[in-house]
């Protein structure tokens, strides 16, 4: 059972939110709790989704670091290790 994560419960996030775009609170909370999602599968797979993007950037961080630095801050090794 994993408990449902909500952007309301982050008040300095929604903050934050305010500051950057322009919007009032209320504009925000609405908007967030709209994002909420409460389907455990539909949850499940943003997880996966995100825990593939994170995985994927990381991948392509290295290859960038490797490639771009012409092997002065990595070697190709690097790309295999990661």
């Amino acid at each position: 059972f994993a408990p449902k994560f909500s952007l309301i419960g982050f008040p300095h996030l929604l903050h934050v939110c305010a500051l950057c775009c322009g919007l009032t609170m209320a504009a925000i909370k609405e908007c967030a709790a709209k994002l909420t999602v409460t389907n455990d599968y539909a949850r499940e797979c943003l997880a996966e989704l995100f825990g593939t993007f994170v995985l994927l950037m990381f991948g392509d961080g290295v290859v960038a670091q490797v490639v771009l630095s012409n092997n002065g801050a990595g070697e190709y090794l690097s790309i295999n290790l990661c």
